[in-house]
């Protein structure tokens, strides 16, 4: 929970676009988005597309959704 609310602090200032998207892809490590909980994974989406990453978004949500449903 910390750590997503850092995600969407930095979000939330234009500056600080590039730490948002580092505290994101931490959260997500290096395993992606398999074990993520749901909650945690549609907040990164979202934070992903508030950024303007539309495509990266789109990408992390179909990734989740494909290891969700191979599990």
């Amino acid at each position: 929970p910390d750590a997503v609310r850092k995600m969407v602090e930095a979000a939330s200032e234009p500056g600080r676009k590039g730490e948002a998207v580092l505290r994101l892809l931490d959260i997500v490590g290096a395993e992606g988005p398999a074990k993520l909980p749901a909650d945690v994974t549609i907040e990164c989406v979202r934070v992903l597309s508030q950024l303007g990453l539309t495509a990266e978004a789109r990408a992390l949500a179909v990734e989740a959704l494909a290891l969700a449903h191979s599990l």
